[in-house]
């Protein structure tokens, strides 16, 4: 055990490792950045979506409000 440690340590198969280590670590840390930014903007747009949704659904009802009454309106003239 000790003698492999010291065949790791000169050969510099040490310090291969832990820059592997570092660097698979630093990746997955951007891939979980790029993850959350993408997935913050996903429920930023469903928000988005629903709340256009549901304004244009009020817009429908108040125009049809207004057409019914321009109806009533035009009938009782008549």
């Amino acid at each position: 055990m000790i003698n492999s440690d010291l065949y790791s340590i000169i050969s510099g198969h040490r310090n291969y490792f832990y820059e592997q280590k570092a660097y698979y670590i630093s990746e997955i840390n951007r891939i979980t950045l790029l993850y959350d930014k993408v997935n913050f903007k996903k429920t930023k747009y469903k928000k988005e979506l629903r709340e256009i949704t549901q304004n244009l659904e009020m817009e429908k009802e108040r125009l049809e409000k207004d057409i019914q009454y321009f109806r009533e309106k035009v009938n009782d003239s008549n």
